[in-house]
């Protein structure tokens, strides 16, 4: 769509585009770059408020950035009347790239709104908007999804990525195009696999609907099917295994979907991975078979599962059901290419691994894998080795491929008796490799209770805020159950902080209908009340369309009748999208039927405009006014004829 072709990319390259800002000019200017910079680091609330400062001054560009803004719904609910007005208004002053913005967000409109477009295009094309050039040569209205000549690429995809994590659609929508469905990390990990971690499924779906490739790997060769085999989310693994065509794909040191799911422990996974046809017998480079990787890491019912469906080890037994894993003393494929130290780390061999230092071994020599011998001995259980390699001076937060510690590793796998060691012997409850999540984060993401209370005793900070003000707590909230909000509370987190955007705890939980961790938060005194509307966990819960989460929220006391800066209510955003049951508890709760937002749209004329017949006979029967008309002197009938939506024409004119 023209929104997310046009406002998204425009506002990647307008956030790229960052002149210097000289002692000459003038506030405005400087109050523009200031929001630049905000919006760099996801300040979106900060950005907004700056920019409604400049805009108001008459800086063109602040009116440019503010009319993307509400174009896109990056930091506040979208508005179309709030877009078309900043624009409009720095389009008016000579601005092309607002001039082209302008026109994406009209040719969504009306006929006489794509007329509006098309003279607005023709502007931004004189003045050498090289885009709208390209259109009018091709006579396309609404526009098709492309890249703008110049984009930010780079920040439109960092955008993608933080949207992903937090789970936000509104603002994946938003970001999707500019960045690309398949956008990825330095590190090649793409925003599926980001969604994929999350164990956020509607995202994951969003992705797929919208392009990605399923089938994309990082530069360790891990693919989201691998990571959904992983993760604690059967929905997730469900979306992946209907998208991928390579069932079977291995990664760079040799592993399967399947390993993951085997070495993880995850039954249901092995048994729905079995089921779509992985082959049950595919060796890594170290010889493993998943069989082995599920013996080795002590998961007997889904060593069990693999036996029945064909699988066998390619280890000899004696060697696979060794404690440490790894027999020294035997030579083969298992771990050809190892140094002797890491050998003697994977065994547990704490003398051995004593001896082979004091002989110069060097302390942090890589197996062919990329771990060094402290790596080794954690994920091999060799835990009586993690004492003398620390002594020696091993680096905590030396990295993996997949770019985890030793003390991420232990907390993502629940590896509490590895942790103990760790921390026994000094590493810093703190300590993560460049670029890795806190050990406490991982162990939440992966679902680890026992891991998440070890590092809550070794007083991990729980509400480090980490680098986008999420706190522990926000993601704990985002998941299935309660039982880690519960140990985060207990701990000390604070209920009332809130992220970089003024979301707090409260609002993670309502955005994923998480009725237990609303029930926990509340009774931690969580507030229902916000200052900030548009950060509303009603907004949340709406948007969400988790029914039984705003019922939840309205029991404890919170408004259905709060507006957002463009005026809209939960009930407006719910008639939009046509969710009837998160209408039908708002209903219920007294919300001001005929509440018009800043463009005179009520709920009854928004679900005639999206042609949602049932939202607009529920609020016909509610009692919403037909006549209402909003500021371009439209009503709700008015729209479903110039929309040709005979079935909605009858029941308006039937309702007046």
């Amino acid at each position: 769509m023209i929104r997310a072709a046009l406002i998204v990319l425009a506002s990647a390259a307008a956030l790229g585009a960052a002149a210097p800002v000289s002692a000459a000019r003038d506030a405005g200017a400087a109050q523009t770059e200031a929001a630049r910079a905000a919006l760099r680091t996801k300040d979106f609330a900060g950005a907004l408020a700056t920019l409604r400062t400049a805009a108001a001054g008459g800086e063109t560009q602040a009116q440019y950035l503010l009319g993307l803004m509400y174009a896109t719904g990056t930091g506040t609910t979208a508005s179309d009347a709030e877009a078309r007005h900043w624009l409009q208004m720095a389009a008016e002053r000579g601005d092309a790239e607002a001039a082209y913005a302008l026109a994406g967000v009209l040719a969504a409109g009306s006929s006489e709104d794509r007329a509006s477009a098309r003279r607005w295009l023709e502007r931004a094309a004189k003045q050498g908007q090289a885009s709208a050039r390209h259109l009018l040569t091709t006579s396309s209205l609404p526009l098709a999804p492309a890249r703008l000549a110049g984009a930010d690429a780079a920040l439109a995809r960092e955008l993608l990525l933080w949207a992903v994590r937090h789970g936000d659609l509104e603002a994946i929508d938003g970001f999707l195009r500019g960045a690309g469905a398949n956008a990825s990390d330095e590190f090649g990990r793409s925003a599926l696999s980001f969604a994929v971690v999350a164990g956020s499924a509607p995202v994951v779906e969003r992705l797929l609907a919208a392009g990605a490739r399923p089938d994309e790997t990082d530069r360790f060769g891990v693919s989201a099917l691998m990571l959904a085999a992983e993760t604690d989310s059967p929905g997730v693994l469900a979306a992946m295994l209907k998208a991928t065509h390579a069932l079977n794909a291995r990664d760079k040191s040799g592993n399967t979907a399947l390993a993951y799911a085997a070495r993880a422990g995850r039954l249901e996974h092995v048994r729905r991975l079995i089921e779509a046809g992985a082959e049950v017998n595919i060796a890594n480079s170290d010889g493993w078979t998943p069989l082995d990787a599920a013996v080795r890491d002590e998961h007997p019912e889904v060593a069990q599962q693999l036996r029945a469906a064909g699988a066998t080890g390619r280890l000899k037994a004696a060697v696979v059901s060794e404690a440490a894993g790894i027999d020294p003393a035997r030579t083969g494929e298992m771990y050809r290419g190892w140094p002797a130290l890491a050998v003697a780390a994977s065994r547990g061999d704490a003398a051995l691994v004593q001896q082979l230092l004091h002989g110069g071994a060097a302390l942090e020599a890589p197996t062919p894998q990329g771990d060094t011998a402290l790596l080794v001995a954690v994920k091999s259980h060799g835990t009586a080795a993690i004492a003398p390699l620390l002594a020696a001076g091993a680096s905590a937060v030396r990295a993996d491929p997949s770019g985890h510690s030793a003390l991420g590793w232990a907390a993502r796998q629940g590896d509490v008796e590895a942790l103990d060691a760790l921390l026994a012997n000094g590493v810093a409850v703190s300590a993560h490799a460049r670029g890795e999540e806190s050990a406490l984060r991982l162990a939440l993401r992966a679902g680890q209770t026992g891991a998440v209370q070890r590092l809550l005793s070794a007083h991990a900070d729980v509400n480090d805020p980490g680098a986008d003000g999420e706190r522990p707590l926000m993601l704990a909230a985002t998941l299935p159950t309660a039982a880690f909000i519960k140990q985060l509370l207990a701990a000390g987190a604070d209920v009332h902080a809130r992220d970089r955007t003024g979301r707090d705890a409260l609002w993670y939980a309502a955005s994923r209908g998480r009725i237990e961790s609303i029930d926990a938060l509340l009774g931690a005194g969580a507030s229902v009340a916000d200052s900030q509307p548009e950060q509303s966990p009603v907004f949340a819960a709406a948007r969400a369309r988790a029914p039984g989460a705003l019922q939840r929220l309205l029991d404890a006391g919170a408004s259905a009748r709060i507006k957002s800066d463009s005026g809209d209510t939960p009930l407006t955003l719910a008639a939009q999208a046509g969710d009837l049951p998160v209408m039908t508890v708002l209903l219920r709760a007294g919300v001001d039927i005929d509440a018009q937002n800043s463009a005179g749209d009520t709920a009854l004329i928004l679900a005639t405009r999206a042609g949602h017949l049932e939202a607009c006979r529920a609020l016909l029967q509610a009692g919403a006014n037909a006549r209402v008309r909003n500021q371009a002197r439209v009503d709700a009938l008015d729209t479903a004829k110039r929309r040709r939506l005979a079935e909605l024409v009858t029941l308006l004119e039937t309702a007046r």
